[in-house]
């Protein structure tokens, strides 16, 4: 039997834009790319106070990009690399860890620039189901 596990569900407001297409100089790729990561970071210990990964689980974090204009697969995830690395950076978590399984969506909204993201605590005993 699945055991109820911890859900928190956090707006980002930053603005992501993929970078795979971007014409931008190396050096404004790089400004946005720090912006957007540490923004993600400091947002995420605005809104996780006090959340903690349990040492034994694994975590589901979904990153929905919500945007006036949709992207494909590989840019949706070249969009938000830096907000996927602030946020391992405030877990301690390197994001490349299969302690934490990425997902990725988007949704059209006009005039709207935001991230949501939702994180899941898989209880070990699961494995990974989903």
């Amino acid at each position: 039997m699945r055991k109820s596990m911890p859900v928190l569900i956090v707006e980002l407001p930053i603005d992501t834009k993929s970078e795979a297409n971007s014409r931008d100089h190396w050096s404004v790729k790089a400004k946005r790319a720090a912006k957007q990561r540490r923004d993600a970071k400091y947002l995420c210990a605005i809104n996780l106070k006090g959340f903690k990964a349990p040492h034994d689980s694994t975590l589901r974090v979904q990153l929905v990009r919500i945007a006036g204009r949709k992207l494909d697969d590989d840019n949706l995830r070249s969009a938000l690399k830096a907000v996927r690395d602030g946020i391992a950076d405030y877990l301690k978590i390197d994001d490349g860890s299969d302690k934490i399984k990425w997902e990725y969506e988007q949704m059209y909204l006009p005039k709207t620039k935001s991230i949501m993201m939702t994180i899941e605590v898989i209880d070990k005993d699961q494995g990974n189901e989903y």
